[in-house]
C-alpha cells in the first residue's frame, strides 16, 4: 500500500497523474478529499476527461471515519 498527500496548484482540483491513471483503467486507488465540495468537483473533472468514474473510490475524511466506525462496531 502506498499513501501520498499532495498539494495542487489552485487551478487544479486533483493531480493530473490521478486523472491519467483513472483514464487508463486503474481501479485500486482510494482518493480521500477534505470535504464534499472538493470531492464533487474532482469527480466532475474526472468524468469530463474520462467519461466514467467509480464514486466508491472517492470519499471524504468524514465519510471514511463514519465507515470505519460502523466497521468496528
Amino acid at each position: 500500500m502506498n499513501i501520498t498527500v499532495e498539494a495542487c496548484p489552485p487551478e487544479y482540483i486533483i493531480p493530473s497523474w490521478l486523472i491519467a491513471e483513472v483514464a487508463n483503467g486503474r481501479d485500486d486507488l482510494l482518493v480521500i478529499y477534505p470535504n464534499e465540495t472538493t470531492r464533487s468537483a474532482a469527480m466532475k473533472s474526472i468524468l469530463r476527461k474520462t467519461g466514467t468514474v467509480d464514486s466508491s473510490r472517492h470519499t471524504t475524511l468524514q465519510r471514511l471515519v463514519k465507515a470505519l466506525a460502523i466497521d468496528f462496531r
